[in-house]
């Protein structure tokens, strides 16, 4: 006989449903920049913990990417961000890459300077991919760089790592609190003498965090109801605070 757990979903549920609110009502003094990044940060954590749920087995990079991937319904995550990608090869100056430097520079001179870039503007990885060398010599063209790197499910793991591990926001893009999707706008390092440029900022706003993380919780609430799936059997509980001597 399949034991029912429908208890055991629900009750999974409420909770975390309980905490996503309470985040979203928590109210900081000073509804500016570097506030909304502590909302973030329990986001982060709280992403964190359901990916858990659906991918117990993976390890931490591998599991964040595959829940925002396939329970976020975020469009543009497999697109390459045109900044990151241009930055790269102006890194690597190598002939290889020339055919790809001139889509990436033809990409970029079609955004107009001084509006907010929408990351439909990004190419999607497969546009890419046909433009990038074969040889195994240019898998990685810097340190550790690969084409997936530069996309934004990636960038999104690079962010959660920022805010997590050293509480600060990648970038120098500013961010209003209606921003609910992704964006790019321009920045003038006017402030560095030795730097004085123009840069295009990525920016994922905390709408977009929070957007994220409800859309997740609920498709992955909804999975594991047809699944008959119980979200406790991925975590491990007990008196000890080392795993291993709980099991």
């Amino acid at each position: 006989m399949i034991k029912d757990f429908t208890a055991d979903i629900q009750r999974f549920s409420h909770y975390f449903a309980e905490e996503i609110n309470r985040v979203t009502k928590l109210t900081i003094e000073g509804e500016h920049h570097p506030a909304m990044m502590y909302k973030k940060l329990i986001f982060a954590a709280i992403f964190d913990s359901l990916s858990k749920c659906i991918f117990p087995k993976k390890g931490n990079k591998d599991r964040i990417i595959s829940f925002l991937i396939d329970f976020s319904e975020w469009e543009d995550h497999d697109r390459i961000s045109l900044p990151h990608l241009y930055q790269l090869l102006t890194k690597n100056p190598e002939p290889a890459f020339s055919k790809l430097r001139s889509f990436t520079v033809e990409k970029l001179s079609n955004w107009i300077d001084g509006e907010i870039i929408n990351l439909s503007s990004d190419p999607k990885i497969s546009e890419v991919i046909g433009y990038w060398p074969n040889e195994k010599d240019y898998k990685k063209p810097l340190g550790g760089v690969s084409i997936e790197y530069l996309q934004h499910s990636h960038l999104f793991y690079s962010y959660r790592n920022a805010i997590v591990h050293e509480f600060r926001h990648p970038g120098h893009g500013m961010e209003i609190k209606q921003d609910k999707n992704p964006f790019y706008i321009g920045f003038s390092h006017l402030n560095d003498p030795d730097d004085q440029k123009n840069t295009l900022e990525l920016v994922y706003p905390y709408g977009f965090f929070e957007k994220i993380v409800r859309t997740s919780f609920e498709n992955m609430k909804n999975y594991l109801i047809k699944e008959n799936i119980n979200p406790y059997f991925s975590y491990t509980f007990g008196s000890y605070w080392i795993e291993e001597l709980n099991k």
